[in-house]
């Protein structure tokens, strides 16, 4: 399998400043660059940790057929379906559809199939020592939009959890910058007060993702994480 970036989305960002600022209580604009690229490394550390790209992307996605009327795409939510080929020859958009945009189930009532003859050899039989013929599976190309609007966008679909995960370590990573005690267990920087969750030597309150976010992932995205 193997996804190529046809357009990438036009910001990865997983929240925006404002509502950063709102959630810290902050109203001047001094610290403004410093939580601009905290909200940019929270957006990548988040998207490293889910394995998936959030924002809206084109991507043309290559993978075998499964023998059922169903077939799985990798962005989700699927929002169009721009081609889909199989063994190179185009399908007709009346083949398929959308049966699940948000876990990605592309259905065809003929079925995303194996071929019909012998294609190619396959593994050694055990007792005779000869290469035996097999299957070769169909191979899709699946060209598509997928993924969320992200905000600011006018109508952003991002799940709220997935934001508030990436609020929640900026808010973290922003109270520990001056240095917090490797034993402590909450800081209070202004009207920030974080708490963590967790013994406090957890990796969670050292700089990486937190524990609440983690949580909040983990609830709100448990396929992506496995």
């Amino acid at each position: 399998m193997s996804i190529t970036v046809v357009v990438p989305p036009t910001t990865t960002l997983l929240t925006t400043l404002d509502r950063l600022k709102a959630e810290l209580g902050i109203t001047v604009t001094a610290d403004d660059p410093v939580l601009s690229d905290m909200i940019e490394r929270a957006s990548s550390a988040i998207a490293r940790e889910c394995r998936r790209t959030f924002g809206r992307e084109t991507v043309a996605e290559t993978l075998d057929g499964t023998g059922t009327r169903l077939l799985g795409l990798s962005v989700t939510p699927i929002v169009s379906i721009t081609s889909v080929t199989e063994d190179s020859v185009t399908l007709a958009s009346t083949e398929y559809s959308i049966e699940d945009a948000e876990s990605g189930a592309l259905y065809r009532l003929n079925g995303w199939g194996r071929s019909s003859g012998l294609r190619m050899w396959g593994t050694e039989a055990f007792a005779s020592g000869y290469i035996m013929p097999g299957y070769q599976d169909r191979r899709y190309t699946v060209t598509y939009v997928g993924g969320y609007l992200l905000p600011p966008g006018a109508t952003p679909n991002l799940p709220g959890a997935i934001e508030q995960a990436c609020l929640e370590t900026v808010k973290t990573w922003f109270a520990q910058r001056d240095g917090v005690v490797s034993d402590a267990t909450s800081v209070k920087i202004g009207s920030l007060s974080v708490q963590y969750s967790g013994a406090p030597s957890d990796a969670a309150s050292q700089f990486g993702l937190p524990a609440v976010a983690l949580g909040l992932l983990r609830n709100s995205y448990a396929r992506a994480l496995g």
